[in-house]
């Protein structure tokens, strides 16, 4: 039977070495749960991520969340908000399963990668 492991939670590490893993030593952690993606902003003070159901969403299915930074990169400071959320449900349809979320530069669009569908979904968003 298949076997689906979500991690629980966002890592940080540090490494001794520029672009070496093997010199990585975990630094901070940030527990989300339902994690499937994730997408942290050019300026370290966003993280976007594509949750499946988890208890999150009272009407099933996945959303994407935004995890709020006070300071760049600092998972200490980290806030997962409950207004800024998309429920992606009734986006991409019952039968898709987004999981990887990227969000354009400059925030106007938002991509996600579906293994449903074998691709990607496009979004605008519009700011009120």
């Amino acid at each position: 039977f298949p076997v689906t492991i979500k991690p629980q939670s966002i890592r940080k590490y540090t490494l001794s070495t520029a672009y070496e893993l093997g010199t990585a030593t975990l630094s901070q952690s940030f527990s989300v749960t339902g994690l499937m993606g994730v997408h942290v902003t050019a300026d370290g003070l966003r993280i976007y991520v594509t949750l499946d159901s988890g208890g999150l969403n009272p009407a099933g299915g996945r959303q994407v969340r935004q995890i709020t930074l006070t300071s760049p990169n600092d998972l200490t400071t980290a806030s997962l908000s409950t207004v800024e959320l998309i429920p992606l449900v009734g986006l991409t349809g019952s039968s898709s399963t987004p999981w990887g979320v990227r969000v354009s530069p400059d925030g106007t669009r938002m991509f996600l990668l579906s293994d449903a569908v074998q691709g990607m979904y496009q979004f605008s968003l519009r700011f009120a």
